[in-house]
Parts: structure tokens; C-alpha cells; sequence
């Protein structure tokens, strides 16, 4: 048998948002009729609601001119990156981008200059003795370094044209290190921990709008596709495959629509939500969630189950699991659906996974991975590097142990006999043939 593991990259290639990118789409989103409805529907039922997509932008910005000094290295080469693989980059897009990689290099360049390095370390030892203890690794404490206006002015005009325009190709890589999704869901879903009532309230308008702008998102792809939707790029691999289980840890309904009831959703999915009182899961039938009308969904399923008012608190949010390492058992449907993954991966004698980060966050995950070892583990990605650097602490994999071959035409590298790693778009592997 066969388990295939899907991740965020296999959705992104069919054109759904990557973590990085859902928080200004899901400003976008809410600028729109649905997502203005939708917006009213919440907030009349989370009184005194603080929280605004708009408004969690625009502090960004504020902020970010501010802590701009760990973001810059890895802006500027995902950057590089671009630039260097991206052929239908618009002169403009291109201009962009050298603007940005040349503020990011004399930034660069400045703090490397006074780096406090091994040998001058040692030098100060050799002079000065043990009268100076070299407690810092740098000359100046970039944390405190003031910017000037000017620089303060293109940081945020930069940021503004990124958070208005969210596909730019060469944008993107400037807002997705900032507005991260996952870690606003962690700051607020602790609040059903603590009581903390205004960050229950933010929770439970995030993933909803989150949920809203998803399902819309999700639409719009069928419709786009039309007749071409049951070929979408690798979900179409997995129809007529009786013998395949689907692991996602995708929110999108795309498994279950090919896969069927072989699809083991890990995070949860657009299709259920939870009384996180009473941790009763309710689930969206097919047709119903086929002709969704997401304000009048939201109006009668949805609103009624949302009380801070009267003494029988309710609190109904999506199914999906926050970013934590220890997972919050938020609904029973879950103790089933990791019962279901543990099983299909100890009953697999083959292991694919596309698209699959191995986050330190997913480690529940990761952990069933570490007992699968002996088993034949295909891992297909875009960004083997990457892939591996996060392995070494996953599986206890030594990079430089790996034998190189071709796998359908693709650059692979062979591990322990068990465990390949194909460079690879999601969609450019035949599973069958695995």
C-alpha cells in the first residue's frame, strides 16, 4: 500500500496561497462584498471585537522599519532568488527587485564590517587579557540602530505596494517574512486557555475570515478550471487508486473531492467546525458545500453557535489546527484522523510526500515519520536544500551520505537505500510509477 503525503507546496502549485501570503489576501478579501458580509456577520456576534485586518497591516508597517534588521538576509535572497530564476520578470519587477537588493547589501555590508570575528576575538584576548570579556558578536547593537526618515519612508512605501499588489512576484518575498498567519493564530488561540476573552474573540474572527477567504478561493479555482477541474495537476493522480491512503495537511476540500474517504485531513478542513466547548464536530455534507453560499451559511449554521452574552458560552471555530508543537485536541474527530494517519503510514510499505515542509511545529507528524524509517520514503520538492537542511534534525539524516541518480528524468538523491529525495515540481512525478 501506498501512503501519499501532501503539503502546502502541492496546493501553491495549483494557484491556493502559501502561509506567507494569506494575510494580505485575506486583507484583500475582506475589501470585497462576501468578505465585507462576512465581516458584519462576525462582528455582530463578537461584541466589542478589536481586531481588523487593516488595522494589524498597517502596524506592521509602523513596526516593521523598526525590526527591519533580522528580516534582511533572508529578504534579500529570496530576492536574489527571484531575480535569478524568473524569466517573465516585467522591467519594472526587475528595477524592484535591484532596488531592493541593493538597500538589503549596503545594510549587509555595514553590519559585516563590524562583526567581532574569531581572530579579532583572540587578538583582544592576546592584548588586553582577561581585563575584557567579549560577551557580543558585533562592534554595534543593531537592535538599537535608529534609521532615518528617508529610509523609514522606502521601507514602508515598499511594504504598502507589497500588501496592495499580493501575487507581485518580487514583493512577495518582503511581506511573506512579516505577516505570518500561523503565528497570529498561535497568539490568540491561547486565549481559550487562558479566558481571555478579546483574544478568544480575534481567534474566532481570524479563522473564520481565514475559512471565508478560503472557500471563495476554492471556488474560484473550480470555476476557472471548468471541465479541466478533474485534471488539476497531481490531485488527478489520485482518483481510481483504491489502494492509496492521502494524508493533507492542506485545509482545502481537494483531497476529499479525488481521494474520497481514502483522505486523512491532519489539520482540518474547510468542511468541518467545532463547539470548542463541547468538542462536537459538525461536518459540511458535499452538496451543500458544493453550492455554498458563504454569508447565508455563516448567517444560519454558524452564527447561533457564537455566544460571549449569556451565561451557556459558545465558541465555533474552523477546524483548523493552530501552529503548536503539543496539538490541542480542539475536536474528538481528531483523535481519529491522527489514529487514521499513524495507521495508513504503518500499514504503507511505500511513503510519498510532496510539498511537505517537516516544520519544528508539525513535530506530532514528524515523529510517526521517525518510525517509518525502514520503509521506502519518496520526498518530492522544489527546494532540496531546504528540504534538507530540516531532515538532519527530523530523521537524523547526514547530508553528505547520498548517492545521486535520475528518478523520470529528475535529479535525485538516495539515502540509506530507504529514503529519495527528488528535485521536483509536485505535478512533474508520476506516483504510479514510485
Amino acid at each position: 500500500m501506498k501512503t501519499i503525503v501532501l503539503g502546502a507546496g502541492v496546493d501553491a502549485n495549483i494557484g491556493m496561497p502559501l502561509t506567507g501570503e494569506l494575510i494580505p489576501q485575506i486583507a484583500e478579501y475582506a475589501t470585497t462584498e462576501e468578505g465585507r458580509a462576512l465581516d458584519a456577520q462576525l462582528r455582530s456576534v463578537l461584541p466589542r471585537l478589536m481586531f481588523r485586518f487593516e488595522d494589524f497591516v498597517r502596524k506592521t508597517i509602523d513596526r516593521f522599519a523598526d525590526e527591519f534588521n533580522r528580516e534582511m538576509a533572508i529578504i534579500k535572497e529570496s530576492i536574489s532568488q527571484e531575480l535569478d530564476n524568473n524569466a517573465n520578470l516585467t522591467e519594472d519587477e526587475k528595477k524592484m527587485g535591484e532596488l531592493i537588493k541593493i538597500l538589503m547589501d549596503k545594510l549587509l555590508v555595514m553590519r559585516e564590517g563590524t562583526i567581532i570575528d574569531s581572530n579579532t576575538q583572540n587578538l583582544i584576548r592576546e592584548v588586553l587579557g582577561e581585563e575584557v570579556l567579549v560577551v557580543d558578536d558585533s562592534l554595534i547593537d543593531y537592535s538599537k540602530i535608529v534609521f532615518t526618515d528617508t529610509f523609514k519612508a522606502v521601507l514602508r512605501t515598499i511594504l504598502q505596494r507589497s500588501l496592495n499588489n499580493s501575487n507581485h512576484p518580487i514583493l512577495r518575498h518582503v511581506y511573506r517574512n512579516i505577516l505570518d498567519i500561523e503565528q497570529l493564530l498561535l497568539k490568540y488561540f491561547i486565549g481559550f486557555y487562558t479566558g481571555h476573552e478579546s483574544y478568544m474573540k480575534s481567534y474566532i474572527y481570524i479563522t473564520w475570515m481565514l475559512w471565508g477567504y478560503l472557500v471563495s478561493k476554492e471556488k474560484e479555482l473550480s470555476t476557472e478550471k471548468g471541465e479541466d477541474f478533474c485534471n488539476l495537476p497531481l490531485y488527478s493522480q489520485l482518483r481510481h487508486q483504491n489502494e492509496w491512503k492521502v494524508i493533507s495537511f492542506n485545509y482545502t476540500t481537494l483531497a476529499r473531492q479525488f481521494a474520497g474517504d481514502r483522505a486523512i485531513y491532519f489539520h482540518g478542513c474547510l468542511t468541518d467546525y467545532v463547539d470548542i466547548e463541547t468538542k462536537i464536530s459538525t461536518c459540511i455534507n458535499e452538496q451543500e458545500y458544493s453550492e455554498i453560499n458563504i454569508e447565508n451559511f455563516f448567517e444560519n449554521n454558524i452564527k447561533p453557535n457564537i455566544d460571549f452574552t449569556s451565561d451557556a458560552h459558545h465558541y465555533t471555530i474552523p477546524s483548523f489546527l493552530p501552529p503548536l508543537k503539543l496539538k490541542p485536541v480542539i475536536g474528538k474527530k481528531f483523535i481519529t484522523e491522527w489514529y487514521n494517519a499513524s495507521k495508513a503510514l504503518e500499514n504503507s510499505d511505500k511513503i510519498i510526500i510532496i510539498g511537505y515542509s517537516f516544520n519544528a511545529s508539525d513535530e506530532h507528524f514528524n515523529g510517526l515519520l521517525q518510525d517509518c524509517q525502514h520503509k521506502d520514503i519518496y520526498i518530492i520538492d522544489k527546494d532540496i536544500n531546504a528540504i534538507l537542511l530540516r531532515l538532519a534534525s527530523v530523521l537524523g539524516i547526514d547530508s553528505d551520505r547520498k548517492t545521486q541518480r535520475q528518478v523520470q528524468g529528475k535529479t535525485a538523491f538516495v539515502f540509506n537505500n530507504h529514503l529519495t529525495l527528488i528535485e521536483a515540481e509536485a505535478h512533474e512525478i508520476n506516483l504510479s510509477q514510485l
